[in-house]
């Protein structure tokens, strides 16, 4: 263990989060035409003063995507078929100057539960499509 880091116990994190009023909460329902191991994670942060067009654009792609706003900060992670042909798009919006401050992480390791890695491997193995995971 590293100094000054404590074990926290998930349970103990969440439990002011908890709550029995369901106005607090949302749900979330992403889809994944290929699986959510079918594409490759790619994180964005950058500034615009675009955030309307860029959601609009977002909405034509047949995945999900996720795009937060923090201060003046768009952070948005996509799942992209092609690293290399995503990073070069977001490369030329900053050169003709639609939106500045770009920084591009590719994740090494993300978690994927185990139940949907088992339910992907017996979808494969059944020949059935993957539909979207929850």
């Amino acid at each position: 263990m590293m100094r000054g880091v404590e074990r926290l116990k998930f349970h103990k994190f969440l439990s002011p989060y908890k709550t029995k009023d369901a106005s607090y909460c949302k749900s979330l329902v992403a889809f994944f035409p290929r699986g959510y191991s079918g594409y490759a994670r790619l994180l964005v942060t950058f500034k615009t003063k675009y955030e309307t067009g860029l959601k609009e654009s977002l909405e034509k792609l047949d995945r999900s995507s996720y795009l937060w706003k923090f201060n003046d900060t768009i952070i948005l992670i996509l799942f992209v078929d092609d690293y290399n042909g995503t990073c070069e798009q977001f490369n030329v919006l900053e050169e003709i100057g639609m939106i500045h401050d770009l920084r591009v992480s590719i994740p090494i390791r993300y978690y994927i539960p185990p139940s949907i890695l088992e339910w992907e491997d017996q979808a494969l193995h059944q020949n059935l499509t993957v539909p979207f995971f929850r």
